[in-house]
């Protein structure tokens, strides 16, 4: 599995409001698809600004077998 993840500005935050700075998406080189994940928020801390990133919960990367069949999440299996 090959993926890239990307931060972009988010240029509908509003000020004053706890909306992420910057929206965080991941692209999956092997289906060319891509899907926001989370977000990120500029800090300041005791050593300079930095991002702090958070990631959506239900996300979860697909997995595939070499031959390119998905690999079924045990989570979702009904028993």
């Amino acid at each position: 599995m090959k993926l890239n993840f990307s931060l972009f500005k988010n240029t509908y935050k509003e000020a004053g409001s706890n909306q992420p700075d910057y929206t965080c998406s991941v692209y999956d080189k092997e289906t060319q698809t891509s899907k926001k994940i989370g977000g990120g928020w500029i800090k300041e801390g005791k050593n300079g600004k930095y991002i702090s990133i958070s990631i959506d919960d239900e996300y979860k990367p697909e997995k595939k077998t070499d031959d390119g069949q998905e690999v079924p999440n045990p989570e979702d299996i009904p028993f």
